[in-house]
C-alpha cells in the first residue's frame, strides 16, 4: 500500500512518532481515542511546523498588511467557541502576527531614531539635515498611518 506524500514526510520529519509499517491495534474505544488524539496531535505539529518555517515580512508595508489582516483572522477565531481545532488555527496565526509585530517594532525603532535626528537638526538650523530626515521619517510613517 502506497503512503501520500505528506504522511510520508511526516514520517521522516517525525519517525519516533509514526511507525514505518502497520500496527495491529485492538479496536477497543480507549485505543481508537487515542489514535484520534495521536492523529490530531501530529496535524498541529506539522501544521505549525509549517507557519513557523514561513517567511517575515520583508519591508514595513508587508508586515503592517499582515498584521492587520491576521488581527482580523484572530478577531473571528476567539469570537468562536474555543475548540481545539480553533486553538490550533489561533496557535497559527500568532507565528504571523509575531513576525509582523516584530518587524514593525524594529521600523519603529528606526523612525524614533530618525526623529530624534530631525529634532537635533532643527535645533542646530541645518535645513538640509531636516529635510533628508524628515523625508525618510514621513516615508516610514506614511506606511503605518495610511
Amino acid at each position: 500500500m502506497a503512503q501520500c506524500r505528506l504522511c510520508a514526510a511526516a514520517q521522516r520529519q517525525y519517525p519516533q512518532v509514526i511507525p514505518s509499517r502497520p500496527t495491529k491495534f485492538s479496536k477497543g474505544p480507549a485505543v481508537k481515542t487515542l489514535i484520534r488524539t495521536a492523529v490530531l496531535a501530529l496535524t498541529a505539529i506539522i501544521a505549525s511546523h509549517a507557519f513557523a518555517d514561513a517567511p517575515p515580512p520583508r519591508n514595513l508595508a508587508e508586515a503592517v498588511k499582515q498584521f492587520s489582516e491576521y488581527n482580523a483572522r484572530l478577531d473571528q477565531a476567539l469570537a468562536q467557541e474555543q475548540t481545539p481545532e480553533n486553538m490550533a488555527q489561533i496557535h497559527e496565526l500568532t507565528y504571523t502576527l509575531k513576525a509582523a509585530l516584530e518587524k514593525i517594532v524594529e521600523e519603529m525603532d528606526g523612525l524614533n531614531d530618525t526623529l530624534e535626528e530631525i529634532h537635533i537638526a532643527s535645533e542646530a538650523e541645518s535645513a538640509e539635515e531636516v529635510s533628508t530626515y524628515g523625508a525618510d521619517y514621513l516615508k516610514t510613517a506614511r506606511t503605518v498611518i495610511k
